[in-house]
């Protein structure tokens, strides 16, 4: 059992997600770089980590965003290879804040087909539990420590080839602590 599936065994008392950045302004208050690992651990399913290296441009509550890394992927079956899915990508994000709790998004990332993705995991595409090549567009609410986020996904296939879509309205809600 490799390392990250023992980390993962210990999380997945309830879909947990743990999130830690780090980030820094480069030439400006303005313009930041920002480095980030988050883990989405979901029990019986499987989980994802994003390894995230981004720019970061924001002034008067317009932010513009680049986002570049890995998306390691796992799923929790016997019949999954012991090695997880890595899945270079590459995303942005146009957002506005309207006012301190609410903001309007657009964002998007392309997830490049990889040469170890198994057969095991040609199932997660289109699943709503898993990371996808896709284009959003919605509202996100913050209060508190929690944040609400609906709209609507465009969802794309280049792991098939294939240039068939599929779009969804979603919901989701976190809480931090």
């Amino acid at each position: 059992m490799g390392l990250h599936k023992i980390v993962v065994c210990l999380l997945t008392m309830s879909l947990t997600s743990v999130n830690a950045q780090e980030e820094n302004g480069l030439f400006s208050n303005y313009l930041k770089y920002k480095q980030s690992k988050n883990l989405t651990s979901i029990p019986n399913v499987g989980g994802y980590v994003y390894y995230n290296n981004g720019l970061n441009l924001e002034k008067n509550g317009l932010t513009i965003g680049l986002k570049t890394g890995i998306i390691q992927k796992w799923i929790s079956s016997p019949f999954s290879p012991n090695t997880p899915d890595l899945n270079p990508y590459i995303g942005g994000e146009l957002s506005y804040r309207l006012n301190q709790n609410l903001t309007i998004f657009a964002n998007g990332q392309y997830l490049f087909k990889t040469e170890n993705e198994s057969d095991a995991t040609n199932y997660l595409y289109k699943s709503p539990f898993f990371p996808q090549s896709e284009i959003n567009a919605g509202l996100r609410a913050t209060f508190d420590e929690h944040l609400f986020e609906a709209g609507i996904k465009q969802i794309y296939n280049p792991q098939f080839s294939s240039s068939s879509s599929e779009s969804r309205v979603y919901g989701k809600w976190s809480m931090s602590f």
